[in-house]
């Protein structure tokens, strides 16, 4: 999640790619959704790994959205797009 979603532009110019909705889901969502369905053990712990520039309100939604699923959020920082 630490890439700048240059992509997406204009839709990620103020909402980071992963915090996109897709028909009400974000995209993250999704992909945490998919892996709960398809992994054989529970999800217990999710690690976002976050640009530097990422700030508390994106680490807030992250954080409810792990909860919803049970798991624990961890943030770590990229500080430069590799």
């Amino acid at each position: 999640m630490a890439g700048r979603g240059t992509r997406v532009r204009p839709h990620s110019h103020t909402t980071p790619k992963p915090l996109l909705p897709v028909a009400g889901t974000m995209i993250i969502e999704r992909i945490v959704e998919t892996f709960a369905r398809t992994l054989d053990r529970t999800i217990t712990e999710i690690v976002y790994i976050l640009g530097p520039d990422f700030g508390k309100e994106i680490k807030t939604t992250l954080s409810e959205m792990s909860k919803r699923h049970n798991a624990k959020a961890t943030f770590r920082v990229q500080e430069t797009a590799l």
